[in-house]
């Protein structure tokens, strides 16, 4: 009889518990996982941005080639340290776009374009797509620069 009392006190004593469950630490890690990924993407990438600017240069490099094949008449892209702009060929001169797609674009602020390739600052694509010659252009920013590749077939890439 005193076997069995001292065996039911030992059941109803317990001692306290220490330490985490394992279910407990798989919470907190997962918790801490959440916060971290939330935290890398709301971080902006600069290298990103500038990607995503030399990448809609080259779009609209394109749009501009295709719209000279479409209206059979030459386009001209012309750039500078502040933007680039489009130009059509009217009345025997090169007169610029003013609005639309093809207007005058600045550069971001902090965006250094250097132009490799070519000594003409305009670069004119002809009524089936070719340009007047290879071009490239390399924006910088921050210590990280982009390319971008024109070449004479019309063919327009982007690079590290």
């Amino acid at each position: 009889m005193a076997l069995l009392s001292a065996i039911r006190r030992n059941n109803t004593q317990r001692p306290d518990k220490q330490g985490f469950t394992l279910v407990e630490m798989l919470v907190v890690l997962f918790i801490i996982g959440l916060i971290a990924g939330i935290a890398i993407f709301t971080i902006p990438d600069p290298r990103g941005q500038l990607v995503n600017e030399a990448e809609k240069f080259a779009g609209r490099t394109i749009a501009a080639r295709d719209n000279a094949v479409l209206q059979s008449r030459p386009m001209a892209l012309a750039l500078d340290a502040s933007g680039y702009r489009f130009e059509q060929r009217r009345a025997g001169a090169w007169q610029p776009h003013v609005d639309g797609p093809f207007a005058f674009t600045p550069w971001r602020e902090g965006t250094v374009v250097q132009q490799m390739g070519g000594s003409d600052k305009r670069l004119i694509f002809d009524p089936v797509g070719l340009a007047s010659g290879d071009m490239q252009v390399m924006l910088s920013r921050e210590g990280d620069s982009v390319r971008v590749e024109i070449a004479r077939n019309g063919d327009v890439r982007v690079g590290q």
